[in-house]
């Protein structure tokens, strides 16, 4: 069994590949954006006269960027799990148990029969295991911080939802990484050696729908950022359950790190 101190260092170099991972994302996505993958459409409207103009999406995000998020999840991943072990005071789970992560209390009981929400006892037994192995402080905090306590208000993202989210999609091939269209877009038209610029602040273009419309037609160029998504798609070719900006793999490793691991860390054993 690992010192609290090589506990620790094990802890330290999961993030930080995590955080080359996150840079190397974020370097990807910077250069899908300087390619200016969205185009415009032009198109006359019949009725009216107008030109009507539309964003295209002529390239995609690279292929490589799905599996780099993959990398960092597991190393988030994995940094939590060695962060849980370090914390148990024997090794007698250290295989069978990682960081939990519920989203629904899996002690959680009808009002009216008392019996178990959750009929599967395998939800349980590793919550069992931890309140008899932890000290109290460490399963109070453990728990607290679960999805299904911290109270999560409409439009928020739990960040440890969204890990347990992230990756049971990517461990099933089911992570893809799509832009979603053009964030606070703008046109700029140039009319003789004048340029006239306009700014849409506070929405996204989506590829194929009207962006809009002249009275004449013009020579523009589209200004704004490709907004770049994690899509997590369900099994067997349903709706995605949720849509996730990349950027929020950001705040995922700060709340990992200056959050779980700064709170929890000194219970390691």
């Amino acid at each position: 069994m690992n010192s609290p101190g090589q506990q620790w260092q094990a802890i330290r170099l999961r993030l930080e590949r995590a955080e080359e991972h996150l840079n190397e994302i974020e370097s990807l996505v910077g250069a899908f954006a300087a390619q200016e993958p969205f185009r415009l459409q032009e198109a006359r409207d019949a009725q009216t006269g107008e030109w009507v103009y539309a964003l295209e999406l002529a390239l995609s995000p690279s292929d490589k960027i799905p599996v780099v998020v993959g990398d960092f999840l597991h190393n988030v991943r994995s940094a939590l799990n060695y962060l849980l072990i370090g914390m148990l005071p024997t090794t007698k789970h250290h295989r069978s148990l990682q960081y939990p992560i519920s989203l629904k209390d899996p002690f959680g009981r009808d009002p009216a029969t008392r019996r178990y929400l959750d009929r599967d006892p395998r939800v349980r037994r590793p919550w069992r295991i931890l309140k008899s192995e932890l000290q109290p402080g460490a399963y109070k905090i453990v728990w607290e911080f679960q999805p299904f306590s911290a109270g999560i208000r409409p439009g928020e993202v739990n960040m440890l939802a969204m890990l347990g989210q992230l990756s049971n999609a990517d461990k099933h091939r089911r992570l893809a990484v799509v832009s979603q269209g053009l964030e606070d877009p703008g046109w700029v038209i140039k009319t003789g050696d004048r340029e006239a610029i306009r700014t849409v602040g506070g929405r996204v273009a989506p590829p194929g729908k009207e962006f809009l419309r002249l009275t004449q037609r013009a020579s523009m160029r589209l200004t704004g950022s490709p907004l770049v998504i994690l899509r997590a798609k369900e099994a067997g070719g349903g709706e995605p359950a949720q849509d996730i900006r990349i950027g929020a793999l950001r705040d995922l490793l700060l709340f990992v790190r200056g959050v779980l691991v700064e709170i929890l860390v000194g219970y390691i054993q």
